[in-house]
């Protein structure tokens, strides 16, 4: 549902300043972005957060630092999503309603989150985490047969919903 903001912008878009062959371009654009989607989400639904990253880390070689920030921020939501609501509660007592329009509410969680991240790049360097080092792992994800084959299978029908679309 939230992909449909998007891809009805592409479409119209396309429509309107895609001259003659605009609406078959905007079908196109629409249906590969929810194709796009779709396959974020069956790798997101059917793995846990934390060994997509370190699957990612160790068989794709994506850097340790940027999986690192993505596991942050993820194990961070929670977190924010509280204070938001306290720094909505703490403007209620003072006469002030904060609404989620307001700059002055993500302005405040803002300040919060810079905080925890110096916080968490301390607490990163005093466990020993060296940008560019070979590092050693707890345990390391493997790729299966089933997973090759769960994968091909998976592109090959975003690419017949893309040949089919065409």
């Amino acid at each position: 549902m939230l992909a449909l903001l998007p891809a009805l912008g592409i479409f119209l878009s396309q429509l309107y300043y895609g001259g003659s062959h605009g609406f078959y371009r905007g079908i196109i654009l629409f249906s590969r972005l929810y194709a796009y989607v779709f396959l974020g989400l069956s790798f997101s639904l059917t793995t846990s957060p934390i060994n997509l990253a370190h699957a990612l880390e160790q068989n794709l070689h994506v850097p340790a630092k940027f999986i690192y920030g993505i596991l942050a921020a993820l194990n961070l939501l929670p977190r924010l999503r509280y204070e938001i609501k306290v720094i909505r509660a703490n403007g209620n007592m003072r006469g002030k309603t904060l609404h989620p329009w307001q700059p002055t509410l993500y302005f405040k969680a803002l300040i919060l989150a810079i905080n925890w991240s110096n916080n968490l790049s301390l607490a990163m360097q005093s466990q020993g985490f060296v940008e560019n080092e070979p590092r050693t792992h707890f345990s390391k994800p493997i790729v299966t047969k089933l997973d090759w084959s769960l994968s091909l299978i998976i592109l090959g029908a975003v690419q017949c919903i893309i040949i089919f679309c065409h």
